[in-house]
């Protein structure tokens, strides 16, 4: 089989090639790597710009002690009052291109509940980088200070790169984050390896993004070339993002006074017709799976709220994308007493198969007491039929001693309800309770509780709509 599929392999670099001539290709835009260096080819087969991996050299040092000393005198803080102020708009009338305009407010458009929060911060970071030290190339986003200059060197570094990982995640995810104005986690962007890969940013970087990449490198491209006035550009995404920022204050205030509204119309069956609320704006919202879980914790903070003994504490709602397993955590919303986990629920949003998930579930219970441990999953929608789930339930139940259930949401919201009757809280009073605690999470007025990363404006607007109708 592996001689046949080299056979395939030479019999399509054989055609690619009578395709297209080598030496045209190679006259066209590309990036050849070599061994401890890069070369970006531009049109009529011109070298545009040649890389070179080593140790980080005194120039690259000094230009990130340049920028450091900026950032940490608060140049980002500076940038971003001016942005909300009059101040701006002569600057970027007289420094910035509609074109331009066009292709930023792309990257910022491109935000929503999974996807582009990184692209912006680092396009942030980059145009602040360029702002202050025009001198240093923001392509280049790694270095190391080691190494022997022959390639004998503890981790990947450019000679004239800077570490863009530590500029974010010390100045520019904390100030974004203090200021409202663009949510991530604490990590920054670098925290995976889509932005990581030791490649320089050209229009050739092949890692997946999500979000407007062209737009980006395209930016990128034209703040190398010196089309692009970077100030004028970082004020202009700072103007977008406040906007943003200002705009989802708005919407926050209206949904907290519909809620009362639509409380006072509903006052029969209210918790029937908050679970149908909740259930209906999961459903037609993006990101359902994360909203499942929003859901659920908020309905066990109700029950915190009208002291209801659940015993032990509640456990923080974990960040978007963050593994349970780094967090210690067997599912998504947790209750703990002392040092044990008592209470664990992870939430499933139309997942067909829970056999991996039981899986994964096995291999954190190793070496754990979890003989105090009640672990669900919730369904959403109603409960479907696992093939032989139960029998492989019940052998784990037995090995661990740990039980574990399977159930529909409306069965774990009544379930839950349960726990406020018996100690004389009326459901309508739980239900009024929940529908605050899952909007107020939303509006990120619970980040002690709920510190949710992603931006939730649309999850917001979505609930607006159906609470107007």
């Amino acid at each position: 089989m592996a001689s046949q599929g080299f056979q395939e392999d030479e019999a399509l670099a054989q055609h690619t090639s009578q395709q297209h001539d080598i030496e045209e290709l190679r006259k066209t835009p590309h990036l050849e790597v070599y061994a401890r260096s890069s070369m970006l080819i531009g049109d009529d087969h011109l070298v545009k710009a040649i890389w070179f991996e080593g140790k980080q050299t005194k120039a690259a040092q000094e230009r990130y002690s340049k920028i450091m000393a900026a950032l940490e005198s608060g140049f980002l803080n500076d940038k971003i009052e001016v942005a909300k102020s009059a101040r701006v708009a002569p600057i970027l009338e007289t420094n910035l291109a509609e074109p331009h305009k066009h292709a930023l407010e792309k990257v910022i458009a491109s935000i929503t509940a999974q996807r582009g929060r990184a692209l912006v911060e680092i396009l942030v970071l980059q145009l602040a980088v360029k702002a202050i030290a025009p001198e240093q190339d923001i392509r280049l986003h790694k270095s190391s200070r080691g190494g022997d200059g022959n390639g004998q060197r503890s981790k990947f570094s450019w000679v004239e790169g800077i570490s863009m990982r530590r500029l974010d995640d010390t100045y520019i995810v904390p100030t974004l984050r203090e200021k409202g104005l663009l949510r991530m986690n604490e990590y920054g962007a670098f925290m995976t390896r889509t932005f990581a890969e030791n490649y320089p940013y050209t229009l050739f970087y092949k890692a997946e993004i999500s979000g407007a990449k062209r737009s980006w490198l395209e930016i990128i491209d034209d703040l190398e070339e010196g089309h692009l006035h970077a100030e004028a550009a970082l004020l202009y995404v700072l103007d977008l993002l406040w906007k943003s920022s200002e705009q989802f204050k708005r919407i926050v205030k209206e949904i907290l006074e519909k809620i009362d509204e639509w409380i006072a119309s509903n006052i029969q069956n209210v918790m029937n017709m908050v679970t149908h609320l909740i259930k209906l704006h999961i459903n037609r919202s993006e990101s359902r799976a994360r909203l499942l879980e929003v859901a659920m914790h908020a309905l066990l903070q109700a029950l915190e709220d009208l002291n209801v003994d659940l015993g032990g504490y509640l456990k923080p709602l974990m960040p978007m994308r963050t593994a349970n397993l780094k967090h210690r955590n067997f599912g998504d919303v947790e209750i703990v007493a002392g040092d044990f986990v008592i209470e664990s629920w992870d939430a499933k949003y139309d997942n067909p198969y829970l056999s991996d998930a039981l899986d994964v579930f096995v291999e954190k219970l190793r070496g754990k007491d979890t003989s105090e441990l009640t672990f669900g999953y919730v369904l959403l929608p109603e409960k479907k039929e696992y093939q032989d789930m139960d029998r492989k339930i019940q052998s784990i139940v037995e090995e661990y001693g740990v039980e574990i259930q399977v159930v529909s949401f409306d069965n774990w919201v009544q379930n839950q309800a349960m726990r406020a009757i018996e100690e004389t809280i009326s459901e309508e009073s739980l239900a009024i309770a929940w529908l605050h605690a899952y909007a107020e999470s939303l509006a990120l007025r619970r980040e002690d509780r709920a510190p949710i990363d992603e931006p939730t404006y649309n999850w917001l607007q979505s609930l607006k709509d159906i609470l107007v109708k």
